[in-house]
């Protein structure tokens, strides 16, 4: 969980300073990344809950992080791999690329 909730407080300074970007007028909406946390899964299950006395073994959060076509896609691949979830620091993390296409009827 220490090395989770690390890497989520990482992500979310990036986060917030790709919006200073916006803030500043340095950058418009659609050219900054953006990153929102989708999900998070951690504790141990028991019958009637979670047990609330054992750090789990495992945990795991998920992110939409939304890359525009003008971004560094390869520096963005070595951020993850060697700040947001580290080896060194036992984590893993898995990549799944949604396309969303538009279609503007007139």
């Amino acid at each position: 969980m220490e090395n989770l909730l690390t890497s989520i407080e990482i992500i979310r300074r990036y986060r917030a300073s790709q919006f200073d970007l916006i803030k500043a007028g340095l950058k418009a909406d659609g050219e900054v990344i953006s990153i929102n946390m989708a999900f998070l899964k951690a504790g141990t299950p028991s019958p009637t809950g979670f047990v609330m006395n054992l750090q789990p073994s495992e945990a795991e959060a998920g992110f939409d992080i939304r890359v525009p076509p003008t971004a560094d896609t390869e520096s963005l691949e070595r951020r993850i791999a060697e700040e947001w979830a580290p080896t060194w620091r036992n984590m893993s993390f898995t990549v799944s690329i949604y396309l969303e296409i538009f279609h503007y009827f007139c």
